[in-house]
């Protein structure tokens, strides 16, 4: 990390946190798989079909999707941000419509709300996923600067937030002070 410089950590840290996702999603259909065939086998009962097949079939998808946005200029104290994609989406389709307000009332400050609306409708099932976020950066100057994220999703009924307290007291050594917290409603 103090080598590489934050972006690349960060990008490493997805990285690492998407290729766990994925290989415990195929680990967990290959589970219940053999749990399915188990229950069978001993008690003549199969487990029902969202336990026991993947949501989503194993192949080959073509993505083909139209997309249009629209913005204001960058250097205004606001700015307005959104826009609607569309098309196929695995073995179906989706619509995302997004939208972002930010507020720089001074060189100092900024503030972003955005939002997000994913609508699905796969073979497995349809969904809608509505995300909520706020941002907000204050700079003291080029080297200490303090933001706040916070994000809201309706599918998990997560509240989660990330403050973070940057300084950097000499080029290419920084201190990091963070807090994550989590509010779960379900």
């Amino acid at each position: 990390y103090a080598t590489m410089g934050e972006l690349t950590a960060w990008m490493i840290g997805w990285n690492l946190i998407l290729e766990y996702a994925v290989s415990n999603m195929a680990v967990a259909v290959g589970f219940s798989a053999h749990v399915n065939h188990i229950m069978n086998g001993v008690f003549w009962f199969n487990l029902p079909r969202e336990l026991s097949e993947p949501a989503i079939a194993a192949g080959s998808y073509t993505y083909d999707r139209f997309h249009a946005y629209f913005d204001t200029a960058y250097r205004r104290k606001w700015i307005l941000e959104g826009g609607v994609s569309t098309g196929t989406f695995y073995d179906g389709h989706l619509t995302q419509v997004q939208g972002s307000f930010s507020l720089k009332p001074s060189p100092r400050f900024t503030a972003v709300l955005s939002g997000e609306i994913d609508s699905g409708r796969l073979s497995g099932g349809n969904f809608v996923q509505r995300l909520l976020m706020l941002r907000a950066t204050y700079s003291w100057n080029p080297d200490v600067d303090l933001s706040a994220f916070t994000q809201y999703d309706n599918e998990s009924d997560n509240l989660g937030t990330n403050i973070r307290f940057r300084w950097t007291f000499q080029p290419g050594t920084d201190l990091f002070l963070i807090y994550n917290r989590g509010w779960n409603w379900i």
